[in-house]
């Protein structure tokens, strides 16, 4: 059984708070692991500013944001999630699973980069507008192939299918240019993969990580230059390599290269709408060297 809680405070959202708590029971039947998981996760708007990546690589702010409200407030998303998924080892190193879920989404967000403010030229770069899409509800399936070559290679392979539906629009219009999610309809369907492949080259010291996502949760293709951005296309690319001869101290020294365009460190519990709506997201770019003491 595993149970838990996130605590996070901005101060310009109203409120005392903001609580994800989660909780999931495991149990072994048959060779196999049948998992059951609740969860809600409270996002607030910019908080991929300040708070450290869990997975990834954390930089201090890099970027400036404004409300797409017309009253200039912001609000926090929530994401309640439930699934039941059931794993399998085929063979040492070599699993599959495969989980049904069911996300209720409160005031969706939706970052837009690169927009036009009323009455001004477009935004400089490193500022995006940040607004709410909606509610959104969404049920569907997934499966899961993880291979492993321990010491070496781990790789994950995962297709998700939903089937969502829009309860409300929000505020994304906003002073910029209008972004409806293609989903906006009553309902549709929303099909994403996603490929992780984690991988250590022992001789060299040398540790590579890559994601690659694809998925339809777009917004809708209307003749407006916000759709030319290749939003169904996410990667992140990284590469750590361990340089030996600068450990002259007790801290450890690596060369970094990280290369970017996707948004957000999400996992299975994050909304299936939030790499999608960050709008013309800007590849990013980071190379220099990584102490750990």
């Amino acid at each position: 059984m595993g149970y838990g809680t996130a605590f996070a405070r901005y101060d310009y959202l109203e409120g005392s708070g903001l609580w994800s708590p989660r909780v999931s029971v495991t149990i072994p039947v048959d060779g196999f692991r049948l998992e059951a998981l609740v969860s809600e996760h409270a996002s607030a708007p910019g908080a991929e500013e300040f708070a450290p990546s869990v997975n990834g690589l954390w930089l201090p702010p890099e970027r400036t944001f404004s409300s797409l409200s017309q009253d200039g407030r912001f609000k926090a998303e929530y994401t309640r999630h439930a699934e039941v998924s059931l794993e399998r080892d085929l063979r040492p190193g070599l699993s599959v699973s495969i989980r049904g879920f069911n996300q209720s989404v409160s005031d969706q967000l939706v970052e837009v980069f690169g927009t036009e403010m009323l009455g001004g030229s477009e935004s400089p770069v490193g500022h995006y507008f940040v607004g709410t899409a909606g509610d959104v509800e969404a049920r569907g399936w997934g499966m899961a192939v993880t291979q492993e070559v321990s010491g070496y290679v781990r790789s994950t392979v995962e297709y998700t299918v939903a089937r969502t539906q829009w309860s409300a629009l929000g505020n994304q219009g906003g002073p910029g240019r209008g972004v409806t999610p293609a989903s906006a309809a009553p309902a549709d369907n929303v099909y994403d993969l996603q490929t992780t492949v984690e991988a250590t080259i022992p001789q060299s010291a040398t540790r590579i990580y890559a994601r690659y996502r694809m998925s339809t949760a777009s917004w809708s293709p209307e003749p407006d230059r916000l759709t030319s951005s290749n939003a169904n296309m996410r990667f992140n690319v990284r590469v750590n390599q361990s340089l030996p001869f600068l450990r002259f101290s007790n801290a450890d020294w690596e060369m970094l290269l990280d290369v970017r365009n996707m948004f957000r460190d999400g996992d299975g519990y994050s909304s299936l709408y939030d790499e999608a709506l960050a709008v013309r997201a800007p590849k990013r770019i980071v190379g220099g060297l990584l102490v750990k003491f």
